[in-house]
């Protein structure tokens, strides 16, 4: 027997049955599954290198070098010498001043007779001698020799300071005079003169 239920199908107990709109099996891909297959690799084998080969060298080749063969040679052959005795600045200022003697001494003179010499073999100094100048016989000399520059002079005053000797003889005197200026200069013991030649120290 068979019994109509509205809406329902039975048939051997199976039921079957309208159950509405039922969607149909989607049969593309579904949107979320990603199914990109882009094996993609950069292969990118750029090889280039800077072949710049541009040997462009400096070939300047200027050797200028400096040829001034300037020579010049000072011959100045001038021989002006100087013969300026001015002594002007010997006594600094002054009209005479004492220049210092050294070694006075008196032995009994052998000569003849009064004399007086003046010699110079050291610059800046005169040797002088004074023959015959008094009667004694060992005494103790002093001598005090005066620079005159506008005179062009130099002044000897010859003491004798004590003799203690008991003989007699006619006595010859020397004495150095130093720190003399150069020039030509008279050279005076008592009444006696010479003149003397001096190098300049």
């Amino acid at each position: 027997m068979t019994r109509f239920v509205a809406g329902w199908l039975l048939v051997g107990g199976l039921g079957l049955g309208c159950q509405g709109n039922t969607d149909a099996p989607e049969t593309g891909t579904p949107a979320d599954v990603d199914t990109d297959t882009d094996t993609d690799t950069d292969t990118d084998t750029d090889t280039d290198t800077d072949t710049d080969t541009d040997t462009d060298t400096d070939t300047d080749t200027d050797t200028d070098t400096d040829t001034d063969t300037d020579t010049d040679t000072d011959t100045d052959t001038d021989t002006d010498t100087d013969t300026d005795t001015d002594t002007g600045e010997a006594c600094e200022g002054a009209a005479t001043c004492a220049l210092p003697v050294t070694g006075a001494d008196a032995t009994c003179d052998s000569t003849d007779g009064p004399g007086l010499a003046a010699t110079s073999t050291t610059p800046g100094t005169i040797d002088v001698r004074h023959d015959g100048w008094a009667y004694g016989c060992c005494p103790t000399m002093e001598v005090v020799a005066t620079l005159t520059p506008a005179a062009a002079r130099i002044d000897n005053v010859v003491t004798s300071v004590g003799d203690d000797c008991d003989c007699v003889c006619m006595l010859e005197v020397s004495w150095t005079i130093g720190e003399v200026p150069a020039g030509t200069w008279t050279v005076v013991s008592g009444a006696l003169s010479t003149e003397v030649s001096v190098t300049s120290p």
